[in-house]
Formats: C-alpha cells, sequence, structure tokens
C-alpha cells in the first residue's frame, strides 16, 4: 500500500502543486465524495472513475414488507473509467434493442382481413 506521504509526494511532484496543498486537496476531496455519498448521489470524477453505495439486503415478497431494518451492509463501490465507459456502451446498446413478446406475435391478427401472401395485390 502507498502512503499518504508518499502519494502527496509524487502527487506534488506531477502537478507543480506544493504538497501542503496536494494534501488540503485530498482531504477535501475525500469529504466531498463522502458528503455526496450521504445524499444517495454517485460521485463522478472525470479521469479517474465513479463512487457510489450499494446495499445488502434481505429479500421479500412485497413493497409493503420493506423496511430500512433489512438493509445488512452498505458497500462503498468504486468503478474506473474505462469500465464506466464500458457499462455505459452497454446501456446505449441495450436502449437500441427491441424486444416482443412472442405470444403476442403468434396471437395478433392482421386487422384488415385475411393474410395476403401475394407481393403484388
Amino acid at each position: 500500500m502507498v502512503d499518504q506521504e508518499t502519494f502527496v509526494n509524487y502527487l506534488s511532484q506531477i502537478s507543480g502543486v506544493q504538497e501542503a496543498l496536494c494534501l488540503a486537496m485530498i482531504s477535501k476531496l475525500g469529504a466531498a465524495v463522502i458528503n455526496y455519498l450521504q445524499d444517495g448521489r454517485s460521485v463522478d470524477i472525470p479521469h479517474l472513475g465513479t463512487f457510489n453505495l450499494t446495499a445488502s439486503s434481505t429479500g421479500v415478497k412485497t413493497l409493503d414488507e420493506a423496511k430500512a431494518s433489512q438493509i445488512k451492509a452498505i458497500n462503498l463501490r468504486f468503478s474506473t473509467k474505462e469500465e464506466t465507459d464500458l457499462v455505459l456502451s452497454r446501456c446505449a446498446l441495450t436502449r437500441s434493442v427491441s424486444l416482443t413478446n412472442l405470444n403476442d406475435v403468434i396471437k395478433e391478427k392482421d386487422p384488415g382481413g385475411d393474410i395476403v401472401d401475394d407481393p403484388t395485390a
């Protein structure tokens, strides 16, 4: 594991920003991420990734049975920028897919009457 001093020193070297300022920004970044996560929001940090909270709970059969006490754990999830881009690209693809219930297609009748196979009709 990289300790704080090593990380701050490296960040200072590659950014040209003083170590004290780097440390202050990292501290404030952590507080800001926690603030938004507590509000139930995801936090997307450009060129890094996205932080969000997930919950583990026991299942119920009906909505009326659902209670906050069923939440067993809250987990912090981090998705890298590449992973987030992959998920978003899959979402875009999913939106373009049209699903059809085959039972509806089989039962559907031509509202105009009989089906005509002759393309010139």
